[in-house]
């Protein structure tokens, strides 16, 4: 009975107001759909014309979900976003920063043009870095509001770790220079914030290994060969911890970056 008391205690999420940034991606849709079941009111933004469906009739909870399109590589889109928030809320309880370009999906039009190549920089940092720190900023009211808010960032291991250039040989993967740089960049912005906003506002990072997903099995096994455990994340793996630093559970835990990388950067 402690267990379960404790666990409705530090992980209780009903009637808070949550952001997801890409919220329709792999990540993002399994983080607002969990939330959502939790009972939170969210709002949802990503560059898709739709989300994909989350809620069902068998929930019990009359909580909400708004729907911004946005494109976070484009500033107007942004304060555009910003505004939104801002005249529709009171109070933001969770901010999850979670939209990111990996750089695959600009490969292509980097291999065919190098002058593309600082065009995909330029777009990377915007989306993985530039909009987080405007999004902060935009609606740091709402953030201070809340009675325990909570801003979680994702990063990657390779934000902090070089990268092993030899498993994206012949695949169609890659690591660019913009995602690195840009998920360094989320790390030192984490630990900036969580000054700037202390004592009211809790902010930590998530720097994930390699999620298993479609890659390839040659892929797959040469990226597993360099972790201790083994094997690549799953994105369950990723979402117990985002979920763990949006909760009360992590109430004495900030400027922190959480690495989940079975092992990687050991």
């Amino acid at each position: 009975m402690e267990a379960i008391n404790f666990l409705k205690k530090k992980y209780y999420f009903k009637g808070k107001n949550i952001l997801i940034t890409g919220a329709n991606g792999a990540l993002g849709f399994k983080l607002a759909k969990f939330f959502y079941n939790s009972g939170s009111n969210l709002i949802l933004t990503d560059i898709h014309e739709k989300i994909r469906k989350i809620s069902s009739n068998s929930i019990k909870f009359k909580n909400k979900i708004v729907y911004v399109k946005c494109d976070l590589s484009i500033s107007e889109d942004r304060k555009k976003l910003i505004k939104y928030i801002n005249n529709k809320f009171l109070k933001i309880d969770i901010l999850i920063n979670n939209a990111a370009l990996t750089g695959d999906q600009l490969l292509i039009k980097t291999k065919k043009k190098n002058s593309k190549m600082s065009a995909n920089l330029i777009n990377e940092i915007e989306v993985n870095l530039i909009s987080c720190i405007e999004i902060v900023k935009g609606i740091k009211k709402l953030l201070l509001k809340s009675k325990n808010s909570s801003i979680v960032n994702i990063s990657s291991i390779y934000g902090f770790t070089a990268p092993k250039f030899e498993i994206y040989k012949n695949t169609k993967l890659s690591n660019p220079i913009g995602y690195s740089v840009s998920k360094g960049g989320m790390i030192q912005l984490t630990k900036w914030l969580a000054a700037y906003l202390a004592p009211n506002v809790r902010v930590n990072c998530l720097s994930p290994g390699g999620i298993q997903r479609t890659q390839s099995k040659k892929f797959v096994k040469s990226y597993s060969k360099n972790t201790l455990l083994k094997r690549m994340a799953l994105d369950e793996d990723v979402l117990n911890g985002i979920i763990f630093l949006s909760s009360n559970a992590a109430n004495y835990i900030t400027g922190h970056n959480l690495v989940i990388d079975g092992g990687w950067s050991c």
